[in-house]
């Protein structure tokens, strides 16, 4: 087998032939969001310039996953860099060993060389955005603003400025780094440097949100009013920082890719006044009991506000109208919020779609739609198209989902199209903004066990005390290559069947709980989403295509390769 990961994985998966270039229309799986284009031709970006954004889950339990993520960085930029040469069907040829050498008679480059590309990576963690948890202390990483994070010694990005800039040409001034290796290698060292100490409220969206599209991102929250919730919101001064950031790392004519990656649930918060889901020092309201099985309904209601005036009062609402300490852990607090509290504090899906695709956004709204003043999307405003903003997400769903065949990994993964015509979307997503749920038993989110689900796909689902939930069942897991003793997800007693765990405390294998708002996200955005599993089929062996991250990096060449494809 070639020893070129990107290629070698990509052939796996069928092909560059398999990337359409037809439009699609952005309804998966039950998501109905605007659809913003039909993607230009090929060939649109000729600049040659790559943005890569890393938007990377810094909470407990990342710590390998960010480990398979730089090791999987070559695999992803070295094919763009140095694109091999194909013929006219597509088929691999040769690797010249000369980025700017010819290809042989009868074959070209699959795609234009990347000659310049700015790297950045960002993290998951907004804050308890006005409660009590993942305080912004001097010290801590629960808030990183959505800035570029920066957290190796020495800084080895250009000027300081918190991202990497490849630039053999010279065509920054001064000029950036020239040499790939050394490029790669500091790559490597931002993303394994980022950490597991990071606030266990993900917001992988919303962050990539802040930093890429939020024309006016908050420099703080302030708390105005009185009563056990006042009213957070935003201070009124911009965060210039990251304004600045964002002026330096994106450019007007390059490709942007956004690569998440995450082990959980999105948990965007609605910046202003829904702080209150985070509280970790006091339980929170329960929902009305219709809410449960209609969260839709109109008479599903908190009960802490007054019953809409044609419902009926709840009961359970006078009876016992906040949960307990017990039954409100702070592992759930973003779980099923409609149905639990009856009222949902999560920016909807729609927004990201929306923020990946909409050349005018509304910013003061929350699905970026509607009445208010329209603002330019920084993405798009310098005539940037939506065909050259490409999303990945290595998130928590098994492999065999999004397999071409779940029982070889050898056979790839679908393509954005062949997600849509297997139906695939509505088996790993559903619909988060419609509460409609996914239908593949191990994508469920639950604290009791889900009948169904495939013990090849999650080790099978563990026993938890439902009288006293703290944690959801796994969607997916993979062998961990070191064996940790003592691992804190392993020495609690309410779980005795964990299926990470060996005897003794010890920790065998790593694990993902149902990524759907990510996944709802990329489902939306059709042809230019990309979805990996962040469980591994092959955590051991990097020397094949199909270990780590491989096909999650294969994927990514693939749609940037069409992106890049010859004018």
């Amino acid at each position: 087998m070639k020893r070129w990961l990107g290629l070698g994985a990509l052939l796996a998966f069928g092909g560059l032939s398999a990337v359409s270039t037809a439009s699609c229309s952005n309804v998966v799986g039950g998501i109905g969001v605007p659809t913003p284009m039909p993607s230009p031709p090929p060939g649109t970006a000729s600049s040659g310039q790559l943005d890569l954004l890393l938007v990377v889950d810094d909470s407990t339990s990342m710590g390998a996953k960010q480990a398979y993520l730089a090791k999987a960085l070559p695999a992803l930029l070295s094919p763009l860099v140095n694109p091999p040469c194909v013929d006219g069907a597509g088929a691999w040829v040769s690797q010249p060993s000369d980025p700017s050498a010819n290809c042989p008679a009868q074959s070209s480059r699959v795609s234009q060389r990347v000659t310049s590309i700015h790297l950045g990576v960002i993290t998951s963690s907004l804050g308890g955005l006005g409660s009590d948890a993942c305080p912004d202390v001097t010290g801590s990483f629960n808030d990183a603003h959505g800035h570029l994070v920066v957290r190796t010694n020495p800084d080895p990005t250009y000027l300081g400025y918190g991202f990497l800039a490849y630039d053999p040409q010279g065509r920054l001034s001064p000029p950036g780094e020239g040499d790939f290796g050394t490029f790669v290698q500091n790559a490597e060292k931002l993303v394994t440097s980022v950490g597991e100490h990071g606030c266990g409220y993900e917001m992988p969206l919303e962050a990539a949100y802040r930093f890429l599209v939020d024309p006016s991102p908050y420099a703080s929250l302030v708390k105005s009013g009185g009563g056990t919730y006042p009213i957070t919101m935003p201070s009124g001064s911009f965060d210039d920082e990251l304004l600045e950031e964002r002026g330096r790392f994106l450019r007007t004519d390059s490709v942007v890719s956004v690569i998440l990656l995450t082990d959980e649930n999105d948990c965007s918060v609605k910046a202003g006044g829904q702080w209150y889901a985070l509280l970790d020092s006091a339980p929170f309201f329960r929902a009305a009991s219709i809410c449960e099985s209609q969260p839709s309904s109109s008479c599903c209601y908190s009960c802490g506000e007054t019953p809409p005036a044609m419902c009926t009062p709840d009961s359970l609402c006078s009876t016992s109208p906040m949960y307990s300490p017990a039954e409100d852990s702070v592992n759930l607090k973003c779980f099923h919020q409609k149905e639990r509290y009856g009222v949902s504090s999560l920016y909807p899906v729609a927004r990201y779609v929306n923020a990946f695709s909409r050349a005018s956004i509304v910013a003061d709204s929350d699905d970026l739609t509607g009445d208010g003043s329209p603002s330019d999307n920084p993405l798009f405003k310098n005539g940037r198209t939506p065909s050259s903003v490409i999303v990945t997400a290595i998130v928590g769903v098994p492999w065999q989902e999004i397999a071409n065949d779940p029982s070889d990994p050898f056979k790839g993964t679908q393509n954005a199209s062949t997600l849509v015509a297997n139906g695939t979307w509505a088996r790993i997503a559903g619909d988060p903004d419609g509460f409609v749920y996914p239908t593949a038993p191990v994508m469920l989110e639950s604290v009791a066990k889900r009948p169904g689900v495939n013990p090849e796909e999650n080790g099978g689902d563990r026993t938890l005390d439902t009288s006293a939930p703290v944690d959801l069942q796994y969607a997916c897991t993979f062998p961990l290559p070191q064996p940790e003793p003592g691992s804190a997800t392993c020495t609690t007693p309410d779980s005795p069947d964990n299926p990470v765990c060996g005897m003794g405390g010890v920790q065998i294998s790593d694990k993902a709980y149902p990524s759907l708002r990510e996944l709802a996200v990329v489902g939306g955005l059709g042809e230019r989403g990309v979805v990996a599993s962040i469980c591994p089929f092959d955590p051991f062996d990097n020397m094949i295509p199909e270990a780590g991250y491989g096909p999650a990096m294969a994927a990514t060449v693939q749609r940037l390769a069409h992106a890049f494809a010859p004018p």
